[in-house]
């Protein structure tokens, strides 16, 4: 089964879904999804936005990110 990965920045409590992957509790494959435009644009935004803020990237199945905002495109909210 595959598992979901976001980056998030720590200070803002916000984070971006970015991959799919396999492996637990260490990802052993990734695919980011660099061929979707909305979604690098997403990406580099929140890079901007969040410059020099502390960032993590985690699996959003364990929880972790729960009380974190999504701004994934087409998931806000």
């Amino acid at each position: 089964m595959s598992r979901t990965y976001s980056i998030a920045c720590t200070q803002c409590k916000k984070s971006l879904w970015v991959a799919q992957g396999h492996g637990y509790p260490k990802p052993e494959r990734l695919t980011f999804y660099s061929g979707e435009p909305e979604t690098m644009r997403a990406l580099t935004q929140f890079l901007i936005d969040h410059f020099q803020h502390p960032l993590v990237f985690d699996d959003n199945c364990e929880g972790g990110l729960d009380d974190y905002e999504d701004v994934t495109p087409g998931l806000e909210g």
